[in-house]
Protein backbone atom coordinates (compact mmCIF):
# COMPACT_ATOMS: atom_id res chain seq x y z
CA UNK A 1 0.00 0.00 0.00
CA UNK A 2 2.67 1.74 0.67
CA UNK A 3 4.90 1.99 -2.44
CA UNK A 4 2.55 3.73 -4.40
CA UNK A 5 2.07 6.21 -2.09
CA UNK A 6 5.65 6.89 -2.06
CA UNK A 7 6.48 6.88 -5.37
CA UNK A 8 3.93 8.73 -6.63
CA UNK A 9 5.74 11.31 -4.30
CA UNK A 10 2.02 11.55 -1.80
CA UNK A 11 4.47 11.71 0.88
CA UNK A 12 6.10 14.93 0.12
CA UNK A 13 3.47 16.30 -1.67
CA UNK A 14 0.54 16.18 1.30
CA UNK A 15 2.86 16.55 4.29
CA UNK A 16 -0.16 17.59 5.56
CA UNK A 17 -2.20 14.80 5.68
CA UNK A 18 0.64 12.77 7.05
CA UNK A 19 2.16 9.71 6.17
CA UNK A 20 -1.58 7.18 6.53
CA UNK A 21 -1.81 6.13 3.18
CA UNK A 22 -4.01 3.06 4.63
CA UNK A 23 -6.51 5.57 6.15
CA UNK A 24 -6.95 7.56 3.03
CA UNK A 25 -7.56 3.93 0.78
CA UNK A 26 -10.36 2.23 3.22
CA UNK A 27 -12.05 5.38 4.61
CA UNK A 28 -13.80 5.89 1.19
CA UNK A 29 -14.12 1.94 0.56
CA UNK A 30 -15.91 2.32 3.75
CA UNK A 31 -18.23 4.97 2.95
CA UNK A 32 -18.64 3.61 -0.77
CA UNK A 33 -20.12 0.04 0.95
CA UNK A 34 -22.31 2.25 3.60
CA UNK A 35 -23.65 4.46 0.72
CA UNK A 36 -24.22 1.19 -1.53
CA UNK A 37 -25.98 -0.39 1.67
CA UNK A 38 -28.35 2.68 1.68
CA UNK A 39 -29.13 3.18 -1.95
CA UNK A 40 -29.98 -1.30 -2.23
CA UNK A 41 -32.30 -0.38 0.71
CA UNK A 42 -34.06 2.48 -0.50
CA UNK A 43 -34.61 0.68 -3.71
CA UNK A 44 -35.84 -2.12 -1.87
CA UNK A 45 -38.23 0.23 -0.12
CA UNK A 46 -39.18 1.54 -4.11
CA UNK A 47 -39.70 -2.05 -5.08
CA UNK A 48 -41.95 -3.37 -2.30
CA UNK A 49 -43.79 0.22 -3.31
CA UNK A 50 -44.29 -0.33 -6.41
CA UNK A 51 -45.70 -4.13 -6.61
CA UNK A 52 -48.39 -2.04 -4.04
CA UNK A 53 -49.14 0.45 -6.96
CA UNK A 54 -48.86 -2.54 -9.04
CA UNK A 55 -51.87 -4.20 -7.17
CA UNK A 56 -53.91 -0.82 -6.27
CA UNK A 57 -53.58 0.10 -10.23
CA UNK A 58 -55.15 -3.57 -11.26
CA UNK A 59 -57.44 -3.73 -8.24
CA UNK A 60 -55.69 -7.56 -7.76
CA UNK A 61 -56.41 -8.27 -3.74
CA UNK A 62 -52.94 -10.25 -3.31
CA UNK A 63 -53.41 -13.31 -0.71
CA UNK A 64 -52.24 -12.61 2.69
CA UNK A 65 -49.24 -14.41 2.27
CA UNK A 66 -48.00 -12.58 -0.99
CA UNK A 67 -49.48 -9.19 1.16
CA UNK A 68 -46.97 -10.00 4.28
CA UNK A 69 -44.23 -11.01 2.40
CA UNK A 70 -44.08 -7.59 0.29
CA UNK A 71 -45.84 -5.51 3.70
CA UNK A 72 -42.85 -6.53 5.36
CA UNK A 73 -40.60 -4.82 3.47
CA UNK A 74 -42.84 -1.64 2.70
CA UNK A 75 -44.43 -1.56 6.61
CA UNK A 76 -47.39 -1.95 4.76
CA UNK A 77 -49.09 -4.28 7.75
CA UNK A 78 -52.16 -1.63 8.68
CA UNK A 79 -55.66 -1.18 9.00
CA UNK A 80 -56.32 2.16 8.33
CA UNK A 81 -59.29 3.86 7.25
CA UNK A 82 -57.93 4.64 3.95
CA UNK A 83 -61.35 5.44 1.48
CA UNK A 84 -61.06 1.84 1.16
CA UNK A 85 -57.78 1.94 -0.15
CA UNK A 86 -56.25 0.54 2.92
CA UNK A 87 -54.82 -2.24 1.08
CA UNK A 88 -54.25 -4.18 4.90
CA UNK A 89 -53.90 -7.36 5.74
CA UNK A 90 -57.15 -7.49 7.28
CA UNK A 91 -58.69 -7.67 4.38
CA UNK A 92 -56.36 -9.59 2.27
CA UNK A 93 -57.33 -12.23 5.08
CA UNK A 94 -60.99 -11.61 5.04
CA UNK A 95 -60.92 -12.09 0.91
CA UNK A 96 -58.80 -15.35 1.39
CA UNK A 97 -61.30 -16.40 4.52
CA UNK A 98 -64.65 -15.38 3.46
CA UNK A 99 -65.77 -17.06 6.75
CA UNK A 100 -64.02 -14.72 8.76
CA UNK A 101 -65.19 -11.49 10.20
CA UNK A 102 -63.02 -8.49 10.35
CA UNK A 103 -63.20 -8.54 14.11
CA UNK A 104 -61.55 -12.17 14.10
CA UNK A 105 -59.36 -11.24 11.36
CA UNK A 106 -58.26 -8.38 13.52
CA UNK A 107 -57.61 -10.69 16.52
CA UNK A 108 -55.69 -12.86 14.41
CA UNK A 109 -53.08 -10.38 13.03
CA UNK A 110 -52.81 -9.40 16.99
CA UNK A 111 -52.08 -13.14 17.49
CA UNK A 112 -49.13 -12.82 15.33
CA UNK A 113 -47.70 -9.97 16.72
CA UNK A 114 -48.12 -11.76 19.85
CA UNK A 115 -46.19 -14.13 18.56
CA UNK A 116 -43.38 -12.47 17.02
CA UNK A 117 -42.95 -10.36 19.77
CA UNK A 118 -42.62 -13.44 22.04
CA UNK A 119 -40.06 -15.15 19.97
CA UNK A 120 -38.28 -11.72 20.05
CA UNK A 121 -37.93 -11.48 23.73
CA UNK A 122 -36.96 -14.89 23.77
CA UNK A 123 -33.99 -14.11 21.47
CA UNK A 124 -32.95 -10.58 24.06
CA UNK A 125 -33.37 -12.87 27.19
CA UNK A 126 -30.86 -16.35 25.66
CA UNK A 127 -27.46 -15.72 26.03
CA UNK A 128 -26.65 -14.32 22.40
CA UNK A 129 -23.20 -13.15 21.38
CA UNK A 130 -24.47 -9.37 20.69
CA UNK A 131 -23.85 -6.51 22.75
CA UNK A 132 -27.00 -5.09 24.29
CA UNK A 133 -26.62 -2.20 21.85
CA UNK A 134 -27.38 -4.15 19.37
CA UNK A 135 -30.06 -5.95 21.20
CA UNK A 136 -31.73 -2.60 22.08
CA UNK A 137 -31.66 -1.32 18.19
CA UNK A 138 -32.84 -4.72 17.25
CA UNK A 139 -36.06 -4.21 19.39
CA UNK A 140 -36.60 -0.76 18.57
CA UNK A 141 -36.35 -1.69 14.87
CA UNK A 142 -38.84 -4.26 15.49
CA UNK A 143 -41.02 -1.50 16.86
Amino acid sequence: MTWWWKDLGLEQDLNLVRNQPLKWYIVPMVTSKALLKTILRWATLCDAFLVEAKWFASGHIPNSEEYLKNGIVSSGVQDGNQDGHDGSYVKCFIMEHEYCSAKIAREYVKKMISAAWKCLNKECLSPIPFSNNFKKGSINLAR
